[in-house]
């Protein structure tokens, strides 16, 4: 179970970034994809293959980027609040 490993690395990541209070994480079970590893959401959008080693690589080229662009003022399909689900 990879996620049991993955959750405390993405809580510790958004301290590390100040988004602990913007950004709620939620459990679910499968997506879709469940062949391609640990899945992570945000808005419409998918990050596959998260693993335990990789987690940290994910979150700063991926995730992040796509955060900052919504705060910046890029716009969620279901428009959501300034808290966003992770």
């Amino acid at each position: 179970m990879g996620a049991i490993k993955v959750l405390p690395q993405i809580q510790e990541l958004l301290q590390r970034y100040n988004l602990e209070v913007s950004v709620e994480l939620k459990g679910t079970f499968c997506l879709g994809p469940c062949a391609d590893g640990i899945i992570m959401k945000y808005g419409e959008t998918l990050f596959k293959h998260i693993r335990p080693h990789n987690v940290e690589e994910k979150f700063q080229q991926e995730i992040l980027p796509l955060y900052l662009y919504f705060l910046k003022g890029g716009c969620l399909m279901d428009n959501q609040s300034q808290s966003q689900t992770l």
